[in-house]
């Protein structure tokens, strides 16, 4: 392995995709959280992915991730069961999603947010995505209250509540500057709320897939119609 690959990009996996964590140099110094995932048996592993690099070990490793337009990668999942140069991360009883009397879980017991909305070792679809996003804002806006009125006296900042929700890179890649556009396609709006006055995935979607990515695309081809064409709004 050349000087090349020893400093390949790393990514993690988190929230449902794969998250760059810059090159493994800057990687070993990120203080950024990673997600860990934990089995039945209590047991930890954490998957990575470093460009253009060809692992050879004994450890467990898996394969190729396809949907990644990169020469070669390889995913590399450190479990707790092997002796993987991760340290096991602290899991808060109790909730058992934060370390106890961390701020996370605090705001989290306080405000007794849905386990459903925290558990980040779940990602679920876009909707989900939308409905950690719109806690996530609703969130910020009561800790605001709270703080005014000095029913919350704790010192937190907004990366504090995004990681409740979801990882920084999947809250300002894809959450943030996506979802906060959906007034330009108030009929996505109401198909990711999924009411009962929700449009079918057709009329908003076409035949494309539900992705942030192609949400962008079609987010885009609405401001800018010179772009592509949009889904015919109903």
């Amino acid at each position: 392995m050349g000087h090349t690959d020893l400093n390949s990009r790393i990514f993690a996996y988190e929230d449902g995709m794969w998250a760059v964590k810059g090159r493994f140099s800057e990687a070993l110094h990120d203080n950024d959280p990673v997600q860990w995932g934990a089995t039945s048996d209590g047991k930890f592993s954490l998957s990575l992915l470093a460009e253009g690099t060809n692992i050879e070990s004994g450890g467990n490793f898996g394969a190729v991730a396809s949907s990644l337009s990169m020469a070669d990668p390889v995913v590399a999942s450190a479990s707790g069961s092997t002796k993987a140069p991760f340290s096991t991360p602290e899991i808060a009883s109790g909730k058992g999603f934060f370390q106890p009397g961390s701020i996370q879980d605090l705001i989290v017991t306080t405000l007794g947010l849905s386990k459903g909305l925290i558990d980040r070792s779940k990602p679920g679809d876009i909707r989900m995505a939308y409905a950690r996003y719109v806690a996530l804002v609703d969130t910020l806006k009561t800790l605001g209250k709270m703080s005014i009125t000095g029913a919350w006296t704790q010192k937190y900042n907004n990366d504090d509540v995004i990681e409740i929700f979801m990882s920084k890179s999947s809250y300002f890649t894809n959450h943030s500057p996506v979802f906060s556009k959906l007034n330009k396609f108030p009929a996505m709006e109401k198909w990711l709320q999924n009411g009962d006055d929700a449009p079918t995935d057709a009329e908003v979607w076409g035949y494309q897939k539900q992705t942030f990515e192609n949400l962008r695309k079609i987010l885009k081809s609405i401001s800018d119609p010179d772009s592509g064409p949009a889904p015919v709004e109903k």
